[in-house]
């Protein structure tokens, strides 16, 4: 949620937060056109987080269940569809910065292996991502 401003002012506009828990003020901030949702059948499940949090398990653990517990539940394509109709360059948002272990990047890896083009945050990489995309 740390960079939603800077993606603000970069043109970006359409936000959804893949958290369990997103801020309080995050959907009553349509800012500059901007549109935030949040979309829980990706976050991770509270109690298992919980315990890899509190009890600092290993990110392969928390792969493991996220994987058997969130992403083995959906169909990539559908989720993939799901979130295009949020919007143009939809950006996924939850706690972690860009570069930290997260289920974001999970969701991402699983996204790409079903054809589905995703990038981690940088403006001019994504923006030609997505034009060479919605151009092919």
């Amino acid at each position: 949620f740390d960079k939603k401003d800077e993606l603000l002012r970069q043109g970006f506009k359409n936000f959804v937060s893949i958290a369990g828990k997103c801020p309080d003020d995050f959907l009553s901030a349509q800012l500059n056109d901007s549109h935030c949702e949040e979309y829980k059948k990706l976050a991770p499940k509270y109690s298992w987080w919980k315990e890899w949090h509190d009890k600092h398990l290993s990110n392969d653990w928390y792969k493991e269940k996220y994987q058997e517990t969130v992403l083995n539940k959906l169909n990539p394509k559908v989720i993939a569809n799901r979130l295009q109709a949020f919007g143009k360059d939809v950006i996924l948002l939850c706690y972690e910065r860009p570069g930290e272990f997260c289920h974001r990047r999970l969701v991402a890896d699983w996204l790409r292996l079903s054809g589905t083009p995703v990038c981690e945050y940088s403006a001019i990489l994504c923006r030609n991502l997505f034009e060479n995309y919605r151009s092919s």
